[in-house]
């Protein structure tokens, strides 16, 4: 049985997979394990110059898997390796080229929430700058206050004067008649 599998093994990456419907569920008839000690899974490469080549790896989630990979079919000839690698970097152009809808919708949200971040720091830069004419409007019209109450003593002072130089004129005034 192992003599069916042509590469077996750990590696360093674990290719893209599909669910196929030709191919998928555990793999029952062999005595491999990958690093957890569990059965591999049935898988078929979506990716690269592997697509469509099945093989065995580790049946846990995406991010718990280990690097199990034991290829069930052999190698493609070189011819159609290149074929799936220009195939696949064609599809990555025309994706960028031609965005989905869901990228489209990412680039529109990114560029609201720069436009949102914009904003938002121009709110607090015209915060900022509305609490420094504030404080400079206090400062004045506490200036200002100051120099009212000043002006008013001053005022109060010259009156005060001016009533009693008025009474000694008058006081003089009627001393001389």
């Amino acid at each position: 049985m192992k003599d069916k599998f042509h590469r077996s093994g750990l590696c360093l990456e674990v290719p893209m997979y599909i669910d196929d419907g030709e191919y998928f569920g555990d793999e029952t008839g062999t005595q491999l394990k990958c690093r957890h000690g569990l059965r591999p899974k049935r898988r078929t490469a979506w990716e690269g110059k592997d697509t469509g080549r099945r093989f065995l790896g580790c049946p846990l989630e995406e991010e718990d898997q280990c690097d199990a990979l034991f290829w069930v079919d052999e190698e493609w000839q070189p011819r159609i390796q290149k074929a799936f690698e220009m195939l696949w970097l064609a599809l990555d152009h025309a994706s960028t080229r031609n965005p989905t809808k869901a990228q489209y919708q990412w680039s529109n949200f990114v560029d609201r929430t720069i436009v949102e971040e914009d904003k938002m720091k121009l709110e607090f830069q015209m915060a900022s700058q509305i609490s420094a004419i504030e404080a400079k409007h206090k400062k004045r019209v506490s200036r200002i206050k100051k120099e009212t109450e000043d002006l008013k003593a001053w005022l109060m002072g010259s009156l005060v004067v001016i009533a009693f130089l008025l009474f000694k004129i008058i006081e003089n005034m009627y001393q001389g008649c």
